[in-house]
């Protein structure tokens, strides 16, 4: 298997996102759970490149949609 991070580039974040928010439109509470850790890899990356604000973004919402998750 390869390194996730290797896996996690910028075009296909972009359209998994997308996927997400149509999702989402539908059903304000769902969430792509398999996709939080590529979600946090691309925080990284920004971050890496010197996009610090939207990386913090990034990260916020990684930890809201985990927060909002039923305790199992």
């Amino acid at each position: 298997m390869k390194d996730p991070v290797t896996l996690a580039s910028e075009r296909p974040t972009k359209r998994t996102e997308l996927y997400e928010y149509s999702k989402v439109l539908g059903h304000s509470r769902f969430i792509l759970l398999s996709f939080q850790p590529y979600e946090l890899i691309y925080a990284y990356m920004l971050a890496e490149v010197g996009k610090v604000s939207d990386s913090m973004k990034y990260s916020q919402a990684v930890l809201r949609s985990l927060k909002a998750l039923p305790c199992l």
